[in-house]
C-alpha cells in the first residue's frame, strides 16, 4: 500500500513536471549571462566538458546506468534538479529527479538545448 501511494505521488510529480518543462527550459534558455549558443563554445571544449561530467550525453534518454562511475548525475538530472527543485534532498528526490530527467526532460527538450540551458543556467 506504502509502495502504491509512492508510485501514484511520483506519476503526479512528473505530470506536474510536463506541464512546465517548457516555460522553465525557455527562462533557463533565454537567460543572456553567459553563451548566446553553442556555436560560442569550441567543439573541443564540449568534449571534454561531456567526457568529464556525462560521457554517453547524447546516448542515454535523461539517465546513465552503462557508465562506470558516471551517471549518477547526468547533465539532463543536474537541470532537472535546478529547474524543478527549490531544496533538493537525497533520497526520494533523487528518485524523482532521475524520473522527470527520463520521461520529461529527455522527450521533450532536445539535447544541443539542454546543453545550452546547462551552460547558461548552471555552469555560467
Amino acid at each position: 500500500m506504502l509502495f502504491l501511494a509512492l508510485v501514484l505521488y511520483e506519476a503526479g510529480r512528473v505530470v506536474v513536471a510536463k506541464q512546465t518543462v517548457n516555460e522553465k527550459f525557455k527562462t533557463a534558455l533565454t537567460q543572456k549571462d553567459g553563451f548566446v549558443s553553442l556555436t560560442d563554445i569550441s567543439k573541443d571544449y564540449i568534449d571534454i566538458f561531456l567526457q568529464v561530467e556525462d560521457p554517453m550525453f547524447y546516448a542515454h534518454k535523461g539517465i546513465d546506468f552503462k557508465t562506470p562511475g558516471a551517471g549518477l548525475t547526468t547533465v539532463s538530472q543536474s537541470l532537472t534538479k535546478r529547474l524543478f527543485f527549490k531544496q533538493f534532498k537525497p533520497g526520494f528526490a533523487k528518485l524523482e529527479q532521475s524520473l522527470i530527467a527520463r520521461f520529461v526532460v529527455h522527450p521533450t527538450i532536445s539535447k544541443d538545448d539542454q546543453l545550452l540551458a546547462f551552460f547558461r543556467h548552471i555552469y555560467t
